[in-house]
């Protein structure tokens, strides 16, 4: 609830001085920890990771980015005068008159060139119910992995020997390792066979799309016609259904569309790795695009690989940036949580909220014992009565001998030096009867 009002209009309240953004950030920070019920005085790296949530910088950049997305790809006003800035040098961005969506765009240009807009499609109603598009296979009525691959193999052929006998065959795959995205295209009755690396990561539908359209590309420029593409990419089939029913979709959806319509071209999935000849030698031209090193062929981007750069970039900043906060600050919870995650350690976690709120104030060392308390000067002793020294939560919890009888009920008795120790288990139950001690108390 919060969050969705900070991040409205980010790309307008982020031309603000840095003095007034502090101010939402601070506002953020607040709200974090009400949520989580940590202390005024919790590190920023433990009050962000305990949430899940990442800085509110970069969360508003990310944002803001995804609005620029959504403008190019729908070709708004904004997105068509973004489109217009002049080649800027990256070093000099900073130093000109320009806004914070400008910056932005100037600085990631080439993924928003790259971004592939939405169009209509420019064909005939007659032309577009001529298109066929079988995201399954005729006759097979449950999913690959409940079908033995010989049958699928027979299903597989009969399309191809029956009312695909006529047609020309063509093979296009894709393949992704890590970053690296390539395509492999084979024409069966030319034999020819193309391999490629993208030049810029997608992800394998998107991949799997641009091996379509290569092999349209090509069919073209060949002047052929009445030829069948097998794909094992089912998403992908549904995608280019998709745009027949809406009758727009993004251009090289669109151009694929338009290219089958006017050479009768039919699309049919067929399953992976069933040794079907021409699906094995597409798959293995994917793979091999991958180790090539040079040349790599400049692609298209669908919204939603761009989107996927700006989340992965936003995500790779915040582990970067909480590593080096936990240089200075919030080294205890650093080694306990060592790696930044979006996912709060408390989801689908069975446990009451008021649980949940101690356990995290125990793992910040942020909480209200009486060394903390007296920290703050909201209490005039910081020690223990009994054995005179600070008397932290862990002194409490693990070590103060006047709890030694009901320390002893618990499995944690004696087998953890300090709270770190024991939260670095990331075991529930240990956390749990750590909040068992505690009610005890």
């Amino acid at each position: 609830l919060v969050r969705s009002v900070l991040e409205y209009g980010c790309c307008v309240h982020n031309n603000a001085k840095p003095t007034n953004r502090k101010k939402i950030e601070v506002l953020n920070n607040q709200s974090l920890r009400k949520a989580t019920g940590t202390t005024r005085t919790t590190p920023i790296n433990a009050l962000v990771a305990l949430s899940g949530q990442e800085p509110i910088g970069l969360r508003l950049e990310y944002v803001a980015a995804r609005e620029i997305v959504r403008n190019v790809s729908r070709c708004t006003a904004v997105g068509k005068q973004l489109l217009t800035l002049p080649q800027v040098d990256t070093n000099e961005i900073a130093d000109l008159d320009y806004s914070f969506a400008e910056q932005m765009y100037l600085e990631h240009r080439h993924i928003f060139d790259a971004i592939s807009p939405v169009i209509k499609l420019a064909i005939t109603p007659q032309a577009i119910s001529s298109i066929v598009i079988n995201p399954a296979l005729d006759g097979l009525n449950c999913t690959k992995q409940n079908v033995n691959p010989m049958r699928m193999k027979q299903y597989v052929l009969c399309a191809m020997n029956g009312k695909f006998k006529n047609k020309k065959k063509i093979f296009t795959d894709a393949s992704k390792e890590g970053e690296k995205c390539a395509i492999g295209v084979y024409f069966e009755f030319t034999n020819q066979r193309i391999s490629e690396k993208l030049g810029t990561e997608v992800s394998i539908t998107s991949a799997e799309l641009i091996a379509i359209n290569v092999a349209l590309q090509v069919i073209e420029n060949m002047n052929l016609d009445d030829c069948v593409l097998y794909t094992d990419s089912k998403s992908a089939c549904i995608m280019l259904s998709n745009v027949l029913e809406c009758g727009e979709g993004e251009t090289m959806l669109v151009q694929i569309i338009e290219t089958a319509a006017r050479r009768n071209i039919t699309f049919q999935w067929i399953p992976s790795h069933i040794s079907i000849f021409g699906n094995e030698l597409a798959d293995q031209l994917a793979k091999q695009g991958t180790r090539q090193h040079e040349n790599p062929m400049v692609n298209q981007l669908l919204a939603n690989d761009a989107l996927q750069y700006f989340k992965k970039r936003k995500n790779e900043e915040a582990a970067k940036w909480y590593v080096e906060y936990s240089q200075t600050k919030g080294k205890t919870f650093y080694n306990i949580n060592p790696k930044f995650d979006n996912k709060p350690w408390f989801v689908n976690v069975d446990m009451k909220g008021s649980d949940i709120r101690l356990l995290n104030r125990l793992m910040t060392g942020h909480n209200y014992s009486k060394y903390w308390l007296g920290k703050m000067r909201i209490a005039d002793d910081m020690d223990c009565e009994l054995c005179e020294e600070a008397e932290t939560a862990e002194h409490t919890i693990l070590h103060c001998p006047r709890y030694n009888n009901i320390r002893c009920k618990f499995s944690f008795d004696g087998r953890y030096r300090s709270l770190e120790e024991l939260f670095m288990q990331k075991d529930l139950k240990v956390k749990q009867f750590g909040i068992n001690f505690c009610d005890c108390t």
